[in-house]
């Protein structure tokens, strides 16, 4: 998931329009996620392209489109790569959401716990 925006960074790079967010501090962090999808999908967070089972979710729906949420407490290390992904690997479907007509919003927040 590419995301176009960004809002407060501390213990991590990114930069807007990537896929990726780099850890520059090392910890245990509780990461979260929501989308708003018009489509089935299996969203979770791959840390160095390996999926991580507790931020996992799998909805299946047609019809109207709805929220989507995940998280999970995770230990990264200094570069370490984290990604917000569909894991089936297609397109998530498009919506007219109240937030962005025409577009998929997703929001990726790390939060660091501790060392």
């Amino acid at each position: 998931m590419t995301f176009t925006t960004s809002a407060s960074v501390s213990n991590l790079t990114f930069t807007a329009s990537s896929t990726d967010i780099t850890v520059t501090t090392a910890g245990d962090y509780l990461v979260s996620w929501q989308i708003y999808s018009g489509s089935s999908l299996v969203m979770g967070v791959t840390v160095n392209g390996t999926s991580v089972p507790s931020t996992i979710r799998e909805e299946v729906f047609s019809g109207s489109s709805k929220y989507v949420t995940g998280d999970g407490v995770v230990t990264l290390a200094v570069g370490d790569v984290v990604r917000l992904s569909d894991l089936r690997g297609s397109e998530i479907t498009k919506v007219d959401e109240p937030f962005n007509a025409g577009a998929v919003t997703a929001i990726l927040t790390l939060t660091r716990l501790g060392p």
